[in-house]
């Protein structure tokens, strides 16, 4: 024993405390004040509605079917199954769909340790790793821990939380694989990645990092692992397309359509978005050239720069006003900011001090983070999503108690998706209440079909409209754009229908129909 701890260093113990401490953290970190800060966002309200009614077998937003592969959904169903899963064995509510994706990113800094760990094992593939391995695990796993981006949208309901456990298991695998050459591993790899693409579609840059590896080890007889990814996805994809689903084949050449790249200015100029929302994303991406392993590094690399390509590669990408779409990439970053602290910390323990100055930023970042972290947990989180964040939990909470003693199950209330999981009748919002009519506005770009929608959402049948924050925005749309029909019907209930309830930023307007009888 004394030979194994002399060959590792520190005393495994030692490891695992800290490892614990690390986890205690990030649970911390995720899990506190849960419900209040970010505030709820828009899409978490679209996600949540999803995986409750996938749970009962409904392939349903709000009044319009879903097919997972168009515009109005762009997500494959495993997270929303899984998500369900969790909320039918806890409560189906948001605090317990947020809490299923911030236990993701506890189980994610784990991971994250492993992967660390085995980057940072080098030599023979039996060789035991040394205290550099050990090392690198646990800085990996501290910084992704504290960093602010990766806090914040684990609190959040967003199918890239499960996508990011995913690709941290590829990883994981494809390093074991790199290492010992053996089958197993490649097939371990490639099943993670089936999925990983039946979670979220921009997956498929797994298939060719991974086709890459095979092809570099020189092992033709693997490349048979590769058929296993695309089965799930296909398995899924004949399911929809053979039970009639409504929309299914419109919506699948409208994805493809808006699969498109963008011009090469247009990449470019997002690249130049994306280093921008944060020095981590750089130091992390040039930091994976410094692990000791260097075909680890290489190989990372190059998921690296893939992984952000397939999002900026698209002509509407606002990768600086939205980049929860990054959030998988978050351990690269991770683990890059390790390999850099570990190569500072080796120059300046050795032949070059001045290169031990690196480690001034990486501890003024590290401070900065948990101090900004901290901020957003005891207080609130502020990011570039504020445009389609409630203000106040609270206040939604109210509303929707409100409108709970006033309807019933057949009633139709037009809101954003941020309530439909707290009230008890029919709900939809304003764009699908255009939809319903013919109207190509936001979310809805392209028509719909009448037999489609489950009921009616028209404006008229509504008992309630719920104006917010959100919906304000639209009274800023310019004539002949997308969004401006959805400004005439937000004047249109302003002007025409009575104000009955105004709490925070919500103002609850009731049919004048209805107030007439």
């Amino acid at each position: 024993m004394t030979h194994e701890r002399t060959k590792i260093g520190v005393p495994r113990p030692v490891v695992l405390i800290l490892l614990a401490l690390i986890l205690i953290l990030s649970y911390r970190f995720r899990t506190y004040r849960l419900d209040y800060t970010p505030g709820w966002f828009r899409d978490e309200g679209t996600y949540l509605e999803i995986s409750r009614r996938i749970g009962n077998g409904q392939l349903q937003l709000g009044a319009v079917n879903i097919t997972f592969v168009g515009p109005n959904m762009t997500h494959p169903p495993l997270y929303f199954a899984l998500t369900s899963l969790f909320m039918k064995a806890t409560h189906t509510d948001m605090h317990f769909f947020r809490l299923s994706n911030a236990l993701l990113g506890v189980l994610a800094t784990l991971l994250i340790f492993f992967l660390g760990y085995e980057a940072g094992r080098y030599g023979e593939p039996l060789a035991p790793p040394g205290a550099h391995a050990e090392l690198l695990g646990l800085l990996t796993a501290f910084f992704y821990a504290i960093h602010p981006d990766a806090v914040m949208y684990n609190r959040m309901g967003f199918p890239y939380n499960l996508y990011l456990v995913e690709g941290i298991l590829l990883m994981l695998f494809a390093l074991r694989y790199l290492r010992k050459r053996d089958f197993f591993w490649c097939l371990a790899t490639c099943v993670v990645a089936g999925a990983a693409l039946l979670t979220v579609y921009y997956s498929i840059v797994f298939i060719p990092f991974l086709f890459l590896i095979i092809l570099m080890q020189k092992k033709p007889r693997h490349f048979w692992a590769l058929v296993c990814i695309p089965i799930p996805l296909i398995i899924f994809l004949y399911f929809m397309a053979s039970s009639g689903t409504h929309g299914f084949w419109e919506d699948l050449t409208a994805l493809r359509k808006a699969s498109r790249a963008g011009s090469l200015y247009v990449t470019l100029y997002h690249y130049h978005d994306f280093f921008e929302t944060g020095i981590t994303y750089f130091v992390g991406l040039a930091g994976l050239l410094l692990l000791r392993r260097k075909s680890a590094g290489v190989y990372l690399f190059i998921l690296y720069l893939l992984m952000i390509h397939i999002v900026l590669r698209k002509e509407d990408t606002i990768i600086r006003f939205v980049h929860y779409p990054v959030i998988p990439i978050l351990p690269l970053v991770a683990l890059g900011c390790a390999a850099l602290t570990l190569f500072s910390l080796g120059q300046l323990i050795t032949s070059r001090p001045a290169a031990g100055l690196l480690l001034i930023p990486i501890l003024l970042a590290s401070y900065l983070s948990i101090n900004q972290v901290r901020h957003g947990i005891h207080g609130r989180f502020y990011s570039s999503l504020e445009f389609g964040m409630t203000k106040n939990t609270n206040d939604t909470w109210d509303v929707a108690s409100y409108l709970q003693r006033r309807v019933n199950s057949k009633d139709l209330i037009i809101s954003n998706t941020t309530l439909w999981s707290l009230l008890p009748c029919r709900y939809a919002d304003l764009s699908q209440s255009l939809a319903f009519n013919g109207e190509m506005v936001d979310f809805y770009r392209h028509p719909v079909p009448r037999e489609r929608f489950l009921f009616s959402p028209a404006l008229e049948g509504a008992a309630y409209v719920v104006m917010d924050s959100f919906t304000d925005q639209w009274k800023l749309s310019a004539p002949a754009t997308l969004n401006f029909p959805l400004r005439e019907l937000v004047n249109k209930v302003e002007q025409t229908w009575q104000l009955v309830y105004e709490k925070g930023e919500y103002r609850v307007y009731k049919n004048p129909a209805i107030l007439a009888k």
